[in-house]
């Protein structure tokens, strides 16, 4: 059934100011950063990635043989004793999950009959793709956590902790984060990625003779540590001309890192009381395995409009100090070829001669469905509501060359 009118629009006409305001400012931050390409439907449900490794020295060369010269009882000579140097492989899976998003139904009728219907349907539309960018960035923020296998925990003024796994939060971490991360927690962690393998191939560009490496973080830590004037900025080269400035923003690097400003980075606060362990023994987090999901403490809450509803921010997104309930938030390194975004292709729109199908996309774009039906709700066609599904899998490529940063939240 369709919706009453008044529950999306007017039925008074000329007794409302004639300008109408919307406003749409959220953006994806991540959507340059992170490749898409399309899901192999070919290689199966749960295709497997096979990254192959191998083995390197793991002492220095200090107690190397003699060459020796045969005596006619051996060949030391001719078939020394050798290292066999040892290969191997890792695998991990990626699968593609969904969602879809809706709306309430609308009536012809109604809509004809509103006040300014055309401008109300136009901000709709623009709302409903607002949504469905904000839903992007924040699969990327819950992606940047899972598909990255070092989980960073910022422990003092020049130490942390590096935790391996593949979980889509930091419980796994060894100690709650007590410090603001600074320069020489960064500067070792570049070090730690270009000792790990990380060269030009991984970053977006050089400066002064050294790869640059993209960090996502929060606008605390953007002017903290990128806007300080007695910094040494150097002039990115980016090795894709088509992803310079306007695309990817920062034209300057600090000591190897390009900032990316994420004004809504994922912060955790003690929300609930959800310790497995029954660690949970304050109103703060005082154990690791309080970071977990439920303790992400989202920016945004929904609540009623003059009509409908409305976004507000949420107050908890603030940290204690202003009030709110966060205490710890994420910062990202990211290089390039650490993991990829593939959705599900258009479906093919008919098999043989008579079954058909209308075409289907699953990257979150909005269609307006009104079918008709045999005797049905809708033989005259006259209603309708709007239908998105989305359908993405993350690709694991060099899992071990990101690293999600968690350290104290502090508001600017």
């Amino acid at each position: 059934m369709a919706i009453n009118v008044d529950s999306y629009f007017r039925d008074r006409r000329d007794q409302f100011h004639k300008n109408s305001y919307q406003r749409i400012w959220r953006s994806n931050p991540f959507r340059q950063l992170i490749p898409m390409s399309e899901f192999p439907m070919s290689e199966g449900k749960t295709p497997t990635v096979v990254t192959y490794t191998h083995e390197l020295p793991t002492a220095y060369p200090t107690a190397m043989t003699a060459v020796a010269v045969s005596t006619g009882t051996g060949n030391p000579a001719c078939a020394p004793t050798a290292t066999t140097i040892k290969r191997g492989q890792t695998e991990r899976t990626f699968a593609l999950y969904g969602a879809t998003f809706d709306t309430d139904d609308f009536c012809l009728s109604d809509i004809k009959r509103a006040h300014q219907a055309a401008e109300v349907v136009r901000a709709l539309e623009r709302s409903l793709r607002e949504y469905i960018s904000v839903w992007w960035s924040d699969y990327y923020r819950i992606q940047n956590i899972g598909m990255l296998d070092n989980k960073v925990a910022i422990t003092g003024a020049a130490t942390y902790t590096i935790a391996v796994n593949t979980d889509a939060d930091h419980s796994g971490i060894s100690a709650v984060p007590s410090a603001e991360l600074n320069w020489d927690h960064l500067k070792s962690l570049w070090n730690e990625l270009v000792s790990s393998g990380v060269s030009d191939e991984y970053a977006i560009g050089t400066a002064n003779g050294r790869p640059v490496f993209p960090i996502v973080l929060g606008p605390y830590y953007y002017d903290k540590l990128f806007n300080d004037e007695t910094l040494v900025r150097e002039n990115v080269k980016y090795f894709n001309p088509q992803l310079n400035l306007q695309a990817l923003g920062p034209s300057l690097a600090v000591n190897g890192f390009a900032p990316f400003l994420d004004l809504f980075p994922i912060r955790y606060g003690d929300a609930v009381d959800d310790s497995p362990t029954g660690n949970d023994t304050t109103a703060a987090i005082d154990h690791v395995d309080e970071l977990i999901a439920a303790n992400m403490i989202y920016p945004h809450s929904n609540v009623s409009a003059t009509i409908g509803q409305k976004y507000t921010k949420n107050a908890n997104y603030k940290t204690v100090a202003q009030g709110g309930l966060s205490e710890l938030e994420v910062v990202t390194i990211l290089p390039n070829k650490v993991y990829e975004t593939l959705y599900e292709p258009t479906s093919p729109s008919a098999f043989g001669g008579m079954m058909s199908f209308r075409p289907q996309d699953y990257v979150g774009e909005f269609e307006f469905i009104n079918n008709s039906t045999y005797r049905g709700d809708n033989d005259r066609r006259n209603m309708g509501y709007y239908l998105s599904d989305i359908r993405v899998a993350a690709k694991p490529i060099w899992s071990d060359l990101g690293y999600s940063i968690l350290t104290l939240a502090v508001d600017v």
